[in-house]
Parts: structure tokens; C-alpha cells; sequence
């Protein structure tokens, strides 16, 4: 179900007070009027619904008519991906939005296309928003500025403090290792980190690095896929494996 994300909590009493560009799209792009009723968000994951209460110049203002329990969350998917070519980066950033990936890290590897970082943070951030809005995905996707190849390990580090379990995956098709995915994701950790490569893949040695650091080689498969496909097909993967586990109350 569509739905859209608000930024700000509510007034005191309780309405929803909509500016800016949001409000440009609720009032000029989807044509709201007063009394119109629709799909929204909070910024902590709670779905309402929503009446139009007033529209003036710059402002709608909006009150809740229906608020559903906050959806139970599956553990946290993160994404460590390195800098493809930017359409493919974009694609990325989409489908891992709208499968619920909870954090995405850009990174710089041996193969990536470093220049075509610069600027794109809030170029994708509007893309998760856009991505999130159409799907409906609760989930609120974060994406950090990319980072250097010893970076991403530091931020490696920092996750596995962060949560009382975590399991790293690196994708890597000239893995020889044989164990599926069910294998690491059982017990149910609370943090699964899928790190992808670009187009080309990580280097031997950046594999060695990964594997050093405690992620797990895996494969999809006998095929090499590209970055884009590759990454979207390793979140649905672990996604779903844990919305089947029966170690979950779903």
C-alpha cells in the first residue's frame, strides 16, 4: 500500500502540520482538498491514516482519523555496498529501500568509481523517500556518506558492538565454501550485514580482508550476477529466511 512519510511528530493536539515540498506534492502534484483522506507514516514507523484539515498558501494541516499499532520488526538488514557506476548505485539504493534494508553504507573498493560519490548522498536520500512513499515499506532506510575500504571495516566494527549478535555475508562468487545462507542465519542473529561488490567484484586481497574481519563468503548460485541484481537478490534472500524462521513470532 502507498503511503506517505512524515518528517515531524505531531502538535499538541495531535495534527500533522505538512511545508516545504511535502506540501507541494500533497496539495499541487496529488491535488488534496480539504476533507481528502490518506496513507501515512510517523517518523518512528507507526501507520495512520489521515484527514486533510486545512489548506492555505504553504501549509497542510492534518489529523489522525485512524493510528495502527507500530509493525513488529525483523532483525535489522544492513547493506555494505561498494560504489558502482552511478544508475546502477540508484538502483541499488531503490530496491534496498523497498525491501527494507535498515542502513545502506557506500564504500570506496579497488574497483568502484570513486568520482561518482560526490554529491549523491541527498540525491539518494530522495530516492529512499520516493522508494519508501510507492512500496510502503515501514522500514526507515538511512544511507551514509561512503566511506574508505578501511572505513567500512571500522563501521564493521562499530555494528558488531551496536547489537548483541551480528553475522557479516560477503558475496563472493569464486568462493569455494558450499554452506547456504540458512546456515549463518541460524540461530537468528539480531544484525544480518550483506557486503556486495561493484562491477568487477572485490580484489583477492579485499576478499581476504573481509574474511579476516569475520564475514562469511556466500554465493547465489553458480551465475555472476551484476552489482545491482546481486545486491537485491542477497536482501531478499536473508529476508526471506527470516520472515520464515520459526525462531520468530510472525
Amino acid at each position: 500500500m502507498k503511503h506517505f512519510l512524515l518528517t515531524d511528530a505531531p502538535d499538541p493536539a495531535g495534527c500533522y502540520r505538512i511545508t516545504g515540498n511535502d506540501y507541494h506534492y500533497l496539495a499541487r502534484v496529488r491535488r488534496l482538498k480539504i476533507g481528502a483522506e490518506f496513507h501515512a507514516v510517523t517518523p518512528d514507523g507507526t501507520a495512520v491514516r489521515l484527514r486533510v484539515r486545512e489548506i492555505d498558501d504553504s501549509c497542510i494541516t492534518t489529523e489522525s482519523i485512524f493510528i495502527d499499532q507500530k509493525p513488529e520488526e525483523l532483525p535489522r538488514i544492513l547493506l555494505f555496498q561498494a560504489l558502482p557506476k552511478s544508475a546502477a548505485m540508484d538502483m541499488i539504493v531503490r530496491q534496498a529501500a523497498e525491501a527494507g534494508v535498515v542502513e545502506i553504507f557506500p564504500f570506496i573498493s579497488g574497483f568502484s568509481v570513486p568520482k561518482e560519490s560526490e554529491g549523491k548522498v541527498e540525491r539518494w536520500s530522495r530516492i529512499i523517500k520516493a522508494a519508501r512513499q510507492q512500496s510502503g515499506s515501514p522500514v526507515p532506510t538511512k544511507i551514509h556518506d561512503p566511506a574508505s575500504f578501511s572505513g567500512m571495516l571500522n563501521r564493521w566494527n562499530d555494528i558488531q558492538t551496536r547489537y548483541n549478535s551480528s553475522v557479516g555475508l560477503l558475496l563472493d562468487p569464486e568462493s569455494a565454501e558450499k554452506d547456504p545462507f540458512h546456515h549463518y542465519l541460524t540461530p537468528v542473529p539480531d544484525c544480518v550485514v550483506l557486503a556486495v561488490g561493484p562491477e568487477g567484484g572485490f580484489s583477492p586481497a579485499e576478499s581476504k580482508q573481509f574474511r579476516d574481519a569475520g564475514f562469511h563468503p556466500a554465493r547465489l548460485g553458480n551465475t555472476i550476477l551484476r552489482a545491482d541484481t546481486a545486491s537485491v537478490a542477497a536482501v531478499a534472500v536473508v529476508r526471506l529466511i527470516l520472515l520464515e524462521s520459526p525462531t520468530l513470532s510472525y
